[in-house]
């Protein structure tokens, strides 16, 4: 790859030793895999689920599903959630999202088939906006009166169901939330909580518990303060691998990288695995590391992609390479695009390479891509 420096003056020829810590990623990141869906003759349930009532349950209901719609039944039999035996609560969404599909199969089945083209669905673990709804059922926000397949948007759903800044979908035994509650050093509030108890959903109690924690984590003891940090650990936004199987297209990285990060600059930063990890940890990163994080999603999930430098000829930042950004470059059904949210202003997001380079007024050459066949 060839790049040419502010001034004109030099042509600065890069070799793979000057860029080996911004791919060695490239070696440890595997694609994924589609899950077994529940309802696949092949597929092999937990040993406690064969002679479940939830699970033979949810068999049925997705069974029912597959008479009108076999690929909706077989992907929501994806989803991670049912993947480990099916619980009460599960088996309740599944209730709630069948009464939802027999009411208005029609625009179920139109929502579904937009949600179905996100990923790559011969790479992808499942489909991460059926997630999304399951979500929205399994909250108690899913019904007729605000029905998101209705009018459906990607980002419409997303909106909705990805809430990285509320802690849901974990469950603690009865006698953890008791502990808890009596670890809270206000009084008032405290009988509060136990007022509400015997009255109020479990899940209900324990967003309550966890707003108060997250806004006034003084007000509960030490130990107190430690359960909840403990039953946490499958918060839907806490484990790497979990989240970025989740982000398994452009569209959805796009989304959780807007959402979720913030420019920050720190020297001694290159773009390798555990600044992948750096960025996940924090939410912050200048744009090497943040298109590191990029990059990874993208081969994870099947998409070939690559971080390249790019010349500005108006940024404030310069190096004996000249004035420079990162950005990651990839491919979808053979058309190429730029992801930039690493910037300090407003991320860029997703843009055709041809209009990136008009709009933004950067260098990206055809020397960038032609390395990259």
């Amino acid at each position: 790859m060839v790049l040419i420096n502010r001034s004109g003056k030099g042509i600065v020829i890069w070799g793979l030793t000057c860029i080996a810590l911004t791919f060695l990623l490239l070696f440890g990141c595997a694609t994924t895999k589609p899950n077994r869906s529940i309802v696949d003759p092949d597929y092999t349930p937990p040993k406690e689920s064969e002679t479940n009532e939830n699970f033979s349950t949810a068999k049925e209901i997705l069974t029912e599903i597959s008479l009108k719609n076999d690929l909706l039944a077989s992907e929501l039999g994806k989803l991670p959630e049912l993947q480990d035996g099916i619980s009460t609560r599960e088996k309740k969404v599944l209730e709630i999202i069948f009464d939802l599909y027999q009411d208005d199969p029609k625009t179920f089945d139109h929502a579904f088939a937009k949600m179905y083209r996100i990923g790559l669905p011969e790479i992808r673990q499942y489909c991460s906006p059926l997630q999304a709804l399951f979500w929205l059922a399994e909250d108690g926000e899913l019904n007729k009166e605000h029905n998101p397949l209705v009018e459906y948007s990607l980002k419409k759903l997303l909106d909705r169901a990805w809430r990285f800044n509320v802690i849901s979908g974990f469950d603690m035994a009865d006698e953890q939330l008791l502990s808890i509650i009596k670890g809270i050093r206000v009084e008032q509030k405290r009988n509060e909580y136990l007022r509400d108890m015997p009255t109020e959903e479990k899940n209900k109690i324990q967003e309550w518990l966890v707003w108060d924690y997250e806004k006034f984590p003084h007000i509960f003891t030490r130990k107190a303060r430690k359960m909840i940090e403990n039953s946490l650990t499958g918060h839907r936004w806490a484990d790497f691998n979990i989240v970025t199987n989740r982000l398994n297209s452009p569209e959805l990285i796009d989304y959780y990288e807007r959402k979720r990060f913030r420019y920050h600059y720190e020297t001694g930063h290159g773009g390798d695995f555990q600044e992948v990890k750096y960025v996940f940890k924090h939410n912050k990163g200048h744009c090497l590391q943040i298109s590191a994080f990029t990059e990874y999603c993208l081969k994870r999930a099947g998409y070939r992609a690559r971080i390249f430098i790019i010349v500005h000829p108006n940024s404030r930042y310069s190096s004996p390479l000249g004035n420079y950004h990162r950005v990651c470059l990839f491919e979808v059904d053979g058309r190429k695009y730029v992801m930039d949210n690493g910037r300090a202003s407003f991320p860029r997001g997703i843009v055709p390479y041809s209009k990136y380079n008009i709009e933004m007024g950067y260098g990206l050459y055809e020397e960038a891509w032609k390395e990259f066949q």
